[in-house]
């Protein structure tokens, strides 16, 4: 579907009456939310308490000490696919569940496992659609349960952010729902024996979408995880209480304890004048956007690596028009650009290293009192050198989610990070 351009006069008017309605909605999303929370407190014991997380902890002792200094207990770790096409174990997954997990362990971390996506999958030449692939989806995930399950995870998180299209792409939300069930299902005995509790993720539009599909899984699931990015993608939510909204709506439609797998505000970025957009656009050989959407085709090719490859993996089959629109309506314009475009930010938090300490300050403590919340993972431990998703440097999307900087400094955040998980873990939760 191509990406409308809405006008600025909608966009404010949207953002109005939902910064008016929070309040309403926090409430009403929360009286719908099922009060029972025994299913909460069986996954506390599995997982001996809250649990304080962190996303993206490399395997270095500064990295580590880093995150121990902070109160973290729980990193968030990507498995390798273990087994070949073939069926037979793949050496590189062997070396480094043996050598760099065992770093974590050493360091006392426990561990939330996410499973190999689609695309490791699919680069395996392993089509999880077809009844050959989907068998070795089956026997890959219970091969994980198995090694894994007690050892190098203390929970599973089976793929990340099914239902959202990078993530997802080429299979649809419900094929996606498949792959995790059928890996669900295979692993649930296994890590039932061994008190490892098992979970998949709802992000981006997958939290409309994915809920549904899962129905037939959600007896294997002990939690579900919830990434919440409010403020830091779209010009239209503007008050940092729509965080509840969303947590409560994720609670009210799977109906399990949710763990907040990724939450966290980037701290720099601002939007880039006319004038500056115009340069950037020069840089790519184009005197104006609407010269670039007429020759959309020569402007995609001449992206940067990673970001012509993501776009044409997307949005290759589209018309022309629809290009342009993904191109200058949607996200791609901020990796284009290099910016948070107007509006991208939460009242009274600004892109900063304070805004993003005073986001964590106020939203650590009072996900925390949500009795069916059992765990946050805050998102990153430091600053990335490029953005992943278009491979510039200088792109605020991607950069600037760290409590680090990428010299090693401690931001603000840091310190936010490091009292509210003193507070949790003092509390005993």
């Amino acid at each position: 579907m191509p990406t409308l351009k809405i006008p600025a006069w909608l966009i404010k008017t949207i953002a109005f009456l939902l910064a008016a309605a929070t309040p309403f909605l926090v409430f009403a999303t929360g009286v719908f939310v099922p009060l029972k929370n025994d299913d909460a407190d069986a996954v506390l014991r599995m997982t001996d308490g809250f649990m304080r997380g962190m996303c993206h902890v490399e395997m270095n002792d500064n990295d580590m000490n880093d995150a121990l200094d902070m109160n973290v207990e729980w990193v968030r770790e990507d498995i390798l696919l273990p087994l070949n096409s073939d069926g037979a174990v793949n050496d590189k997954f062997v070396y480094w569940t043996k050598y760099f997990l065992s770093l974590y362990k050493q360091k006392g971390f426990k561990i939330l496992a996410v499973t190999p996506g689609i695309t490791d999958f699919l680069s395996a030449g392993i089509d999880p659609r077809t009844d050959e692939g989907k068998k070795t989806v089956r026997e890959t995930a219970r091969f994980i349960a198995e090694e894994y399950a007690g050892i190098y995870a203390d929970a599973i998180q089976v793929a990340n952010e099914i239902g959202v299209d990078r993530f997802t792409a080429p299979l649809t939300t419900e094929e996606g729902a498949e792959f995790i069930g059928i890996q669900l299902e295979e692993m649930d005995a296994i890590c039932d024996s061994k008190k490892v509790p098992l979970s998949y993720n709802l992000g981006g539009m997958g939290i409309l979408q994915l809920p549904k599909y899962m129905k037939p899984y959600n007896k294997y699931v002990d939690f579900v995880g919830a990434d919440i990015y409010v403020g830091s993608f779209e010009p239209i939510v503007h008050d940092i209480d729509a965080n509840f909204v969303i947590l409560n709506y994720c609670r009210s439609v799977t109906k399990k304890p949710i763990v907040i797998t990724e939450f966290g505000y980037i701290g720099l970025g601002e939007p880039k004048t006319d004038e500056e957009k115009k340069e950037v656009l020069k840089e790519y050989g184009f005197e104006s956007e609407d010269e670039a959407r007429k020759d959309i085709d020569t402007l995609i090719s001449r992206l940067p690596e990673t970001m012509r490859d993501n776009f044409i993996k997307l949005h290759g089959d589209e018309s022309d028009e629809e290009k342009g629109n993904q191109m200058f309506n949607g996200e791609y314009s901020n990796h284009l650009y290099r910016e948070l475009s107007d509006g991208i930010e939460l009242k009274g938090y600004r892109h900063t290293p304070v805004g993003e300490a005073r986001f964590f300050r106020y939203l650590i403590p009072r996900f925390a009192e949500y009795k069916y919340v059992v765990g946050e993972f805050v998102y990153e431990l430091r600053d990335a050198d490029k953005c992943y998703f278009c491979g510039q440097e200088n792109c605020p999307v991607e950069t600037g989610w760290g409590m680090v900087d990428g010299d090693g400094n401690r931001k603000p955040s840091f310190y936010a990070v490091q009292e509210e998980y003193a507070k949790i873990k003092e509390s005993g939760r």
